[in-house]
């Protein structure tokens, strides 16, 4: 009969129905366990690291009284509290993995770690006084730039030191990405979106603050690089860096064969450092830090010997630099420009410039 075709039509379509949601479970089910185990895996990675910065650095300059307590504190911060509750993290969700199925729950997992995140804002809004402790401790005692000169054949404290500031912005692409490949009528769902929306909060005042943190470490490990005797300071931010030719002071009487040197130059948003590389190292010699409150006005493009360069004056003399192309030259200009405009300026005087200009003790 009619009616019996019709039921019979409806049942397949709705099986047609079923079989495709089934499919889509399926799929989203497979991208859920590859999530999880990315979790997993990156949270094994992550504890692993802390636990090195333990006993690489944290347990030695405690043990040999390389820094004291307030110091100890201040570069470590609570990190001691934060690699035992991440050892315990790692063991839950590693006990979740171990009995995975498509009705297993991480959502709880991450929903109990929200009121613990508080310890990770805590460490990240310490992050710039630890530096500011750790370069200060290296600065006047000998015994620890010594430990973090021979602790470099390992990965850098500052490396060690920045990775709770990132893992927190990690957990939540995680998170959102487990949300998506899980079905609103799964019994994770709503324990999954409320850790989300826990997380993400935190995570977008860890993605602010570590956009500046990464920074600082960028200069830490320049000032490594080139050593110079102070180069971080708590304001100060890398803006691009490269390997420039600097005319010398009589460079318009010599020929374009001897007229230039090779120099690595850095610039800040608040200063332009060039220095020379050392022969047969990674490493440069300092030369001269010029601040951006002693350059006169913006810089000025030109050609010299049918070569790109950008000329920047100060009170005392120009300083011209060579680029490969002109497109270089135009964004070293581009970006000390909006350094410039961007730097508030001081009322010094000229005595005063020119003393900051030469930096005792180094030469040209």
């Amino acid at each position: 009969s009619s009616k019996g075709r019709e039921e019979r039509a409806r049942m397949i379509v709705l099986g047609r129905i079923l079989q495709r949601r089934f499919e889509r479970k399926r799929a989203m089910h497979r991208k859920r366990t590859r999530i999880a185990q990315e979790i997993v895996d990156t949270e094994s990675s992550y504890v692993r690291s802390l636990v090195e910065l333990q006993e690489l650095y944290y347990l030695p300059m405690q043990g040999e009284n390389l820094l004291t307590k307030d110091e100890l504190k201040a570069v470590f911060g609570n990190l001691i509290v934060i690699l035992r509750y991440n050892e315990v993290l790692l063991m839950n969700l590693e006990a979740r993995m171990k009995s995975w199925s498509p009705h297993t729950r991480l959502g709880n997992i991450f929903l109990e770690m929200a009121d613990f995140l508080k310890v990770y804002v805590s460490y990240v809004n310490n992050y710039e006084n630890a530096m500011t402790t750790l370069d200060a401790a290296k600065r006047s005692r000998k015994r620890v730039a010594s430990f973090l000169q021979g602790h470099q054949q390992n990965m850098g404290i500052t490396s060690y030191l920045i990775m709770p500031v990132q893992r927190i912005p990690r957990y939540n692409l995680l998170l959102e990405e487990l949300v998506r490949n899980t079905w609103m009528d799964h019994v994770d769902h709503k324990d999954l979106c409320g850790a989300l929306s826990k997380m993400k909060e935190v995570a977008e005042y860890c993605n602010e603050r570590k956009r500046e943190v990464e920074n600082m470490n960028l200069v830490w490990q320049i000032q490594d690089k080139i050593h110079h005797p102070q180069l971080l300071t708590p304001h100060r931010r890398f803006v691009r860096d490269g390997h420039l030719t600097k005319l010398r002071h009589d460079w318009s009487i010599r020929s374009p064969r001897e007229s230039g040197d090779l120099r690595y130059v850095v610039l800040f948003n608040d200063a332009l450092v060039y220095c020379k590389p050392r022969t047969l190292s990674s490493e440069f010699s300092f030369r001269r830090l010029l601040t951006l409150d002693t350059v006169a006005n913006q810089p000025t493009a030109t050609q010299i010997h049918g070569e790109p360069y950008f000329i920047l004056t100060t009170p005392e003399r120009e300083y011209a630099f060579g680029t490969e192309s002109v497109a270089e030259r135009d964004a070293w200009i581009a970006d000390i420009t909006s350094a410039l405009k961007q730097r508030p300026r001081r009322r010094v005087t000229v005595a005063q410039r020119m003393s900051i200009v030469h930096d005792k003790g180094f030469v040209v």
